[in-house]
């Protein structure tokens, strides 16, 4: 089993949901089941263990909204310009504690469908490999 404590979680939430028309909020926090989506990805994260200081959600377009929502839930990183995907992630990895070895790197939309379980054994079997990189997907 690998340290929670070395493990940390980027999920980005920068963006302003321009397929989706979203307006007014981001499309993080579009509900699902009555819930904003993006909880479900924080719950799924704190099941694990992964602390607040662990979870770095990158934000930008209506940042406010989902500071006010989580709170001190997670730490925030600011992408006050979008400049993609990449950018995002590097924002947000920057910002996490300096004793992080390996990084989820988490959308903040299709991340909510993630059960712990798949996560930990991505987690196992990528530190077990010892990969550079590992990609998750689902149909």
């Amino acid at each position: 089993m690998f340290n929670i404590e070395k493990i940390g979680a980027v999920v980005l939430a920068a963006g302003r949901g321009t397929r989706l028309k979203s307006v007014d909020m981001p499309k993080v926090m579009r509900e699902i089941g009555g819930r904003p989506m993006v909880d479900f990805t924080v719950k799924t994260l704190e099941k694990m263990g992964v602390k607040p200081e662990q979870i770095c959600r990158v934000v930008g377009f209506e940042k406010e909204k989902i500071m006010a929502h989580f709170g001190k839930r997670v730490s925030y990183a600011v992408q006050s310009e979008q400049k993609g995907t990449a950018h995002a992630a590097f924002t947000g990895m920057i910002a996490l504690p300096k004793n992080i070895e390996q990084v989820l790197v988490m959308g903040g939309d299709d991340s909510a469908f993630y059960e712990v379980e798949t996560l930990e054994y991505l987690i196992e079997k990528h530190i077990e490999s010892k990969a550079v990189l590992r990609l998750l997907t689902a149909v």
